[in-house]
């Protein structure tokens, strides 16, 4: 094998010596630079393959298995992530319990987490490309259960379907039992879903300024077509939202975020959308955390974003915003810390800090800065660095994505990939 490097860093060619020709070997998923190393390490069974310390000041590496001809290592796939990446987790199929990262920014690519052999690997494209303003919804409910919608974005109608049976995306008209009937209004910029609570029904929100939303039911795969509760004077511009319960009655409500300074609240019972109300203006970065414990338990704890250290509380009863505590400032997470695009607010269930959230703060260039939330105190504090290296390669920026592992090598941890600055990948074990 002949790693070319350089110009074309990701680029390897493999001599035939039956043909005494080169053919093309498969793409590395680092890029091979000035100062690269490799040596062969056997897995202890007979086998083994090629590791690749990928050069020029990376901190990086790739593992070439011969047996496969691929790579495997820290860095994606080639394309992934961009801006409007995200997640969800494989139900059925071969893949099940993995993680398909779809990696937008107009591209059709994607990567497949799987955190029995903790690799990415190169996953099926998307129909046509996911814009930066794609997501995705999976289905639980009906025939078409385990399968995950795909939106495609930018303004279109369009979007691709994850069958986890052929762990292939097809077209809505390639689906039976029941056939997908109906379309979407277009999806443009803070276009969401949410599942509504012990019903058949998806509520689609269109975003792009509009105040309309769409249904579809999961079980007889017609969708309304705009045919949903109306946002009333809202013109959905941002696409955030978190479940919560009100703790008087135990009402199941939707907090979804209206504009960057009002929000929604969605009755499950209903189902209808009841404001727009006023709040603190929110920017690029923003989260919504229920908070679990302590004195604020129940209440929605909002992080602004948009280049702030600062936050809100909404009262889950009374729906009153009141000051939340300091992300930035001497005595809380560090005096210049802020957040922006690509933060991630991750609630973490086991461990040391087991009940706190870790706030990735996210970064126009990226940053490798964390945030520790404690409930018991209400109070940020310094969190690890993203980065153990001092590497601005795991730098988080716009782009990002962080998931669950739930199982494999790493059962009680999360996948941090950086951003569209790099795509490389970490492990945070809480």
């Amino acid at each position: 094998m002949l790693l070319h490097g350089s110009g074309s860093a990701h680029a390897t060619s493999i001599y035939n010596s039956g043909s005494g020709n080169f053919e093309a070997g498969p793409m590395a998923t680092g890029a091979i630079l000035t100062g690269s190393a490799q040596t062969y390490v056997s897995n202890g069974q007979g086998g083994g393959g090629f590791l690749i310390v990928n050069g020029n000041g990376l901190v990086s590496t790739s593992v070439y298995i011969p047996g496969t001809k691929s790579f495997s290592g820290t860095r994606m796939p080639l394309s992934v992530p961009n801006a409007g990446a995200h997640a969800f987790r494989i139900s059925g199929g071969a893949n099940d319990g993995r993680t398909l990262i779809v990696g937008a920014g107009g591209t059709r690519h994607t990567a497949i987490y799987d955190p029995l052999r903790h690799t990415m690997e190169p996953g099926p494209d998307t129909l046509t490309a996911i814009s930066t303003t794609g997501f995705s919804i999976p289905l639980t409910r009906g025939a078409h259960a385990g399968k995950v919608f795909t939106f495609h974005g930018g303004a279109s109608t369009t979007f691709s379907v994850y069958n986890p049976s052929t762990a292939l995306y097809v077209s809505s008209g390639s689906l039976t039992s029941p056939a997908i009937t109906g379309a979407f209004s277009a999806l443009n910029v803070g276009a969401n879903a949410f599942p509504v609570a012990n019903d058949d029904r998806i509520i689609v929100l269109h975003g792009g300024g509009s105040n309309t939303t769409s249904y579809f039911n999961q079980s007889t795969g017609i969708i309304s077509g705009g045919g949903g509760p109306t946002l009333g004077a809202c013109g959905l511009s941002v696409g955030t939202n978190i479940q919560y319960t009100r703790p008087t009655g135990g009402s199941l409500k939707q907090f979804v975020m209206c504009t960057a300074n009002t929000y929604l609240i969605f009755d499950h019972a209903t189902p209808a959308f009841t404001g727009p109300t006023g709040m603190t203006s929110t920017g690029a970065g923003r989260q919504l955390y229920i908070i679990p414990s302590g004195p604020q338990a129940g209440n929605i704890l909002v992080i602004h974003g948009g280049g702030t250290g600062t936050s809100s509380i909404i009262n889950a009863d009374t729906l009153a915003e009141g000051v939340g505590p300091a992300i930035g400032g001497v005595s809380n997470c560090g005096n210049s810390v802020v957040v922006e695009g690509g933060s991630q607010m991750l609630s973490i269930p086991f461990g040391t800090n087991a009940g706190k959230a870790l706030l990735i703060v996210g970064g126009v260039s990226g940053s490798a800065t964390t945030c520790l939330y404690n409930p018991a105190t209400n109070t940020f504090g310094p969190g690890p660095s993203v980065s153990n290296t001092g590497s601005t390669g795991f730098a988080v920026s716009n782009g990002s994505v962080a998931f669950r592992t739930f199982g494999g090598q790493y059962p009680t941890s999360f996948i941090v990939v950086t951003g569209s600055s790099k795509n490389v990948w970490n492990t945070y074990v809480p």
